[in-house]
């Protein structure tokens, strides 16, 4: 649904509200929004996601942690099923160094690789006691919430577990980034990460509050490789469906809580998401699923372990382990170009990295997608 002034003012005409009205519920759409996504930022905050990540050897030495780049991926979250992609972009890696002093605490930014052209960052912080006092493992002072600033668009973090020098004065963390622009924005040259700290308030959504001692800029290092496909046909208001080995990305042109407040359903209470699977098929016949919106009656199957979701039941299917890529985050923005009112943007991170060389299709609920 375009939503410029004279499709916006054609629509409120349709079903009989004068545009005040239809004014009115624009605002209000776009306030319950933004109290949503704060909501939904805040409890993201809490939950601690594994960065699918690996790296070549590497002669980086973190004199703190005691281990090089290699060991310390090995130790943290980098499994046997080494690619040739994340093999490169960990190779070509820009050594940093930079540092942000904050209180007791100065965090380092000791290396990261970024693709301007896809949104894409990968990176790693270590922060470090300055006044000889150990970090708390689950303490919140240490605990950062990279973003990015001065762009539109969606945005999607994981990050590794943290790994503690022996003498716990040190912890390092592996972030993963994923940044949507808009679709009439521009890619930057330079990728703003913002640190956010805990302070030890708490927000209105009894989530904590921040703040933000400074901020490291990221130039661009590489380009990963990409697969398109056009969901045009099988979704309203589709643009693209980008994927890279990392993850995915569409973008829709419409307001579906707009929609829904049109519509007199409640946008807080059901899921928006307006399709339920999308299937990368694979040239050796594989098949690797992400999840949009659960069908009613299908599972979510929840990691024992982590908590974290694992995969689904559908129609009595399992699809876990490899065959489950991830579920997508949606993720919406006001569009500042003034050519349509709301941009929507679904997100995923992949639980793997997938080569996507050797994707053969796409479809979207069923529906085979042209690829690009």
């Amino acid at each position: 649904m375009q939503l410029d002034n004279t499709s916006y003012r054609e629509a409120i005409a349709d079903i009989g509200l004068s545009s005040e009205e239809g004014l009115e519920l624009l605002g209000n759409a776009i306030r319950k929004r933004e109290r949503h996504r704060q909501k939904r930022y805040a409890q993201a905050a809490a939950i601690a996601c594994i960065l699918i990540m690996a790296a070549a050897g590497n002669s980086i030495c973190y004199a703190k942690i005691g281990q090089n780049v290699w060991e310390l991926f090995q130790s943290t979250m980098y499994e046997e099923d080494r690619n040739e992609e994340i093999t490169a972009i960990a190779e070509n890696s820009k050594i940093s160094g930079e540092t942000i002093e904050d209180g007791n605490r100065q965090y380092t930014l000791e290396y990261y690789w970024y693709d301007a052209e896809h949104g894409n960052a990968y990176f790693a912080i270590r922060t470090d006691s300055l006044d000889d006092t150990p970090l708390q493992e689950g303490a919140g002072e240490y605990i950062l919430n990279p973003i990015s600033y001065g762009n539109y668009g969606g945005i999607q973090i994981h990050e590794s577990n943290p790994v503690f020098s022996e003498d716990k004065l040190s912890v390092t963390r592996y972030f993963y980034l994923m940044f949507s622009y808009s679709h009439e924005g521009k890619n930057t040259d330079k990728l703003g990460i913002e640190l956010e700290v805990e302070d030890g308030g708490i927000n209105e959504y009894g989530g904590p509050t921040y703040r933000r001692p400074g901020h490291f800029d990221l130039e661009p290092t590489g380009k990963m490789k990409s697969c398109y496909a056009d969901g045009s046909g099988a979704l309203d208001g589709c643009r693209e469906i980008r994927i890279t080995g990392a993850g995915m990305q569409m973008s829709l042109d419409r307001n579906l809580e707009l929609e829904a407040e049109m519509e007199g359903r409640d946008p807080a209470e059901i899921d928006l998401t307006p399709f339920s699977f999308i299937d990368i098929e694979m040239k050796d016949g594989t098949v690797c699923h992400i999840l949009g919106k659960l069908p009613e009656g299908d599972e979510i199957v929840w990691d024992k372990d982590t908590g974290k979701c694992a995969g689904y039941i559908h129609q009595g299917e399992t699809v876990t382990g490899d065959a489950y890529l991830g579920a997508v985050i949606q993720s919406g923005g006001f569009d500042p170009y003034g050519t349509s009112a709301w941009e929507e943007m679904f997100m995923v991170a992949f639980e793997r990295f997938i080569d996507v060389e050797e994707i053969a299709g796409v479809s979207l609920d069923g529906v085979k997608l042209p690829l690009k």
